[in-house]
């Protein structure tokens, strides 16, 4: 899944995503194979973007045991780009939506958390699906996951378990299906706009 915007247009995939990674992790260090595996980008495209990071000040890099590792550096101008950098725009969520559909028969998929810059949410997707792909799912969630920059934080329901959940008031569903600040990719028994 490939996010597609202007940001992206003026600054590059693998730029965004590098950036995203390193803004959610500013105080850890990283080898180039680490930052390579989390954000699904090109060992070579990568080790070509950190070499001029590092060449502008965006990154520091340090030898550990003979191994390069990099982190962000507290820069202005990143800092400035950074609310940008997390927004998220509607080509992003179209995407998602049209591979959340292809997950199972899915009857609600409710984004909070990461998704809106709300790092306090329990979970960052919830979703009710029969008969899930759980490869599809597994691929799906290291897709978004590469492009956030951070882990999703999820939770899984037939719709038997929602609805179950549901009729007992079971807190935790009642908390997500009541606020008013998430955004819903797909609801197809209409559920939010019955509450």
């Amino acid at each position: 899944m490939t996010i597609k915007g202007p940001l992206t247009y003026l600054l590059g995939h693998d730029k965004v995503k590098l950036l995203k990674f390193l803004l959610h992790n500013r105080d850890t260090w990283f080898t180039s194979a680490d930052l390579s595996e989390k954000t699904r980008i090109p060992v070579q495209a990568l080790r070509k973007e950190l070499k001029q990071a590092e060449k502008h000040g965006v990154v520091e890099e340090k030898k550990k045991n003979k191994v390069l590792h990099y982190r962000l550096k507290e820069v202005e101008e990143v800092a400035v780009l950074e609310d940008i950098i997390f927004k998220l725009g509607d080509s992003f969520f179209e995407a998602m939506r049209e591979r959340v559909e292809g997950l199972g028969t899915v009857q609600l998929c409710i984004l909070l958390g990461a998704f809106l810059q709300r790092e306090h949410d329990r979970v960052d997707l919830f979703l009710v699906v029969d008969d899930l792909n759980d490869r599809r799912f597994d691929t799906f969630i290291q897709a978004v996951e590469s492009e956030l920059g951070t882990e999703v934080r999820y939770a899984l329901m037939t719709t038997k378990d929602f609805n179950y959940r549901r009729d007992m008031f079971d807190k935790f569903v009642l908390s997500i299906l009541e606020d008013t600040r998430t955004r819903v990719l797909v609801d197809k028994s209409g559920i939010i706009e019955d509450n």
